[in-house]
């Protein structure tokens, strides 16, 4: 008894010790790629998904590890103890792990929060022959959090380079509407296109003033 117990001790000073590096390794590469979503992903409550896969893990450990009979009574209650264990331990570190993780990355959190929050809210309502919400979708979101980390750095200057029909126009009406400069230059190849520009920047914001310059 007293060697499963000091097993499992030893199992979760080591799990701790790998969960901390791996997790300072996934901050780092966050932070040089300014990755906000992986931080607000912290800022979620605690909730224990591998119970599974850890009962797994212990019954295939104890079965390595153990010596004797392998169906006597006393076999059974001891790998009963050591997959209970293991499992709680198991879930003691993820938990330990996670709040370590909240405090190591507060202020990032607050932000990664704040910027989420302000993404979502950017919900608008325009009427046709039906009532459709328009929202930023997953790509729009994320080209928006970069454009931000850019001004933070005080560049003036970004490229966006996305396939057909991934919502570019729409993600430019969203940041203006973000920015809300006081003018705005819209460049297309064709009249269509900047028609159905004109189109969608006034559905989302009614009251500008457009224009156009043909050569």
């Amino acid at each position: 008894m007293i060697a499963l117990f000091t097993y499992l001790a030893g199992f979760i000073g080591m799990m701790l010790i790998f969960n901390l590096v791996f997790f300072e390794m996934s901050r780092a590469k966050a932070l040089n790629v300014k990755n906000f979503a992986w931080f607000a992903t912290l800022n979620k409550p605690y909730n224990y998904t591998r119970t599974g896969s850890m009962i797994f893990i212990c019954v295939l450990s104890y079965l390595l590890t153990s010596h004797g009979d392998v169906s006597g009574l006393e076999w059974i209650v001891y790998l009963i103890l050591f997959v209970a264990c293991g499992v709680i331990a198991d879930a003691m570190t993820q938990f330990i792990i996670q709040k370590y993780a909240q405090i190591r990355c507060r202020k990032m959190i607050r932000l990664a929060t704040s910027l989420d929050e302000t993404l979502s809210s950017m919900a608008f309502e325009f009427e046709d022959d039906d009532v459709i919400e328009i929202v930023p979708n997953s790509m729009q979101k994320e080209a928006m959090v970069a454009l931000h980390n850019l001004r933070e750095e005080n560049q003036t200057r970004a490229l966006l380079i996305a396939a057909t029909g991934t919502g570019k126009t729409y993600l430019s009406i969203f940041d203006v509407n973000q920015m809300k400069p006081k003018k705005v230059l819209y460049v297309a190849h064709r009249d269509m296109i900047l028609d159905k520009a004109e189109k969608s920047f006034k559905n989302i914001l009614p009251n500008i003033k457009t224009g156009f310059l043909k050569g």
